[in-house]
């Protein structure tokens, strides 16, 4: 009972930052927006699960969009705007860890390339990793959900597929097989582009995928990790 619990509020947390965070730093290069003025007008979008008959009002969060599933039977306990296209920034990395969990074994070895380490902004969230670096799949995945690394997202990409190319087509392929149906990957860590995208309900799909495996459970509640 406790590790459902978990796994609903995991859930929740992940939609409500996921889609706080990105409609901020849609408006970040406005440098006159009110971020709390743009927040409270969010506040006030409409929650669809306050209309379900004899069931009690949610939260008004400051979301474009959030959902709340009970992970095992997949019911929607809360729901804002869940179809809406927005962009999933770094929460695109638990497809990316998911696919790596399943195709590899914990103790291979991931090799740091040229393109997986300069691909990506050098202030953008990263651990410091370095071209020719050599660490195990186990230290990527840490790097990934601990420290949110973009550069170890490329990297196990590239471990997995060969290429970030190929690898972002397995994304999108394994999104469809577990039936998200409005959703299109074209990087591995969700650093902005304007064709990289998901709705709230399919990225809840994605979760509870993500959730049933106990590695990267136990993984994404630590808060650090050497």
């Amino acid at each position: 009972m406790k590790q459902t619990l978990k796994k609903r509020l995991l859930c929740l947390g992940m939609g409500v930052f996921l889609f706080t965070h990105t409609c901020l730093a849609n408006v970040f290069t406005s440098f006159a927006t009110d971020y709390q003025a743009e927040e409270d007008e969010r506040r006030l979008l409409p929650i669809a699960s306050n209309s379900y008959e004899e069931w009690p009002d949610g939260p008004a969060v400051g979301a474009q969009g959030a959902i709340l599933m009970e992970a095992e039977t997949g019911t929607i306990l809360y729901e804002k705007n869940i179809h809406e296209r927005l962009y999933p920034a770094s929460v695109t990395k638990i497809l990316t860890c998911l696919i790596g969990m399943e195709n590899c074994q914990m103790n291979e070895t991931v090799k740091l390339s040229k393109e997986a380490v300069f691909s990506i902004p050098r202030d953008s969230s990263n651990i410091g990793l370095d071209v020719g670096e050599e660490i195990t799949v186990e230290q990527c995945l840490y790097g990934i959900l601990v420290g949110s690394a973009n550069e170890a997202s490329n990297a196990l990409a590239e471990h997995v597929s060969g290429t970030m190319e190929d690898f972002v087509k397995l994304m999108n392929q394994r999104a469809a097989d577990l039936g998200c149906t409005d959703s299109h990957f074209v990087t591995t860590n969700g650093l902005n582009d304007e064709n990289h995208y998901t709705y709230p309900y399919d990225l809840e799909v994605i979760a509870r995928e993500f959730f049933k495996n106990e590695i990267l459970c136990k993984m994404s509640y630590k808060r650090t990790y050497n």
